[in-house]
């Protein structure tokens, strides 16, 4: 079901850049039960989190891995597809890779519905993080995923449909731009660390609310 180009083709640009576009992961036929899934979920069990200030902040609605897990088993078995965690390793040429023990964070599915709503830049408690675009965006809409390369501009990313993205999201800086309208944005990040890693002290709470 996942399209992944061969691994030895991606390494010198994820060395280089710290992430790598895969623009085609999955056929829009392979990603309708996922699609369907991803909706389904968010309608039932998305929890809404707001933290904007004057400035700016994280606004969004979320679902936790434990969710997808009982009640998205097909997102979930993307996560832990055997084939994509090999083709992590060897992208980025790390043996100790594995799926996060954190079950709540390892997998999650970001929404974002609401002009104004957004993920603003940041980098990551520990590396790596896979992205499955799961959702189409035209640019007059926002939204569009942002990175920040390690040796040249910063780069910006539309949503499309069975794009995916895997970066080192400790060294690069990313965030989602604000939408401009009325939209559906639904992306499923997925973690993989390089070696068992703690969660920092109230970044759960942060992120999924009480």
């Amino acid at each position: 079901m996942i399209h992944l180009p061969p691994a030895r083709d991606c390494q010198d640009a994820f060395t280089g850049d710290g992430f790598i576009v895969v623009h085609d992961c999955i056929t829009r036929e392979q990603a309708a039960p996922l699609v369907e899934a991803a909706r389904r979920v968010a309608g039932s069990a998305a929890v809404s989190i707001d933290r904007r200030s004057a400035d700016t902040g994280l606004a969004y609605s979320v679902v936790s891995g434990e969710r997808i897990q009982t009640d998205a088993p097909l997102l979930f078995d993307f996560y832990t597809s055997p084939e994509l965690l090999e083709w992590v390793r060897s992208v980025t040429g790390c043996d100790t890779v594995s799926r996060s023990p954190h079950l709540r964070s390892a997998v999650n599915l970001n929404c974002l519905t609401r002009p104004g709503e957004q993920y603003p830049f940041h980098r990551d408690a520990v590396p790596y993080t896979a992205l499955l675009f799961l959702s189409d965006l035209d640019a007059g809409a926002g939204g569009a995923f942002v990175i920040d390369p390690l040796r040249r501009e910063r780069v910006r990313i539309q949503p499309a449909l069975g794009c995916f993205v895997l970066m080192d999201g400790a060294q690069c800086a990313h965030g989602v731009e604000p939408l401009r309208r009325p939209a559906l944005r639904l992306t499923l990040p997925m973690v993989f660390p390089a070696l068992r890693a703690e969660r920092p002290e109230g970044l759960d709470e942060y992120l999924y609310g009480a």
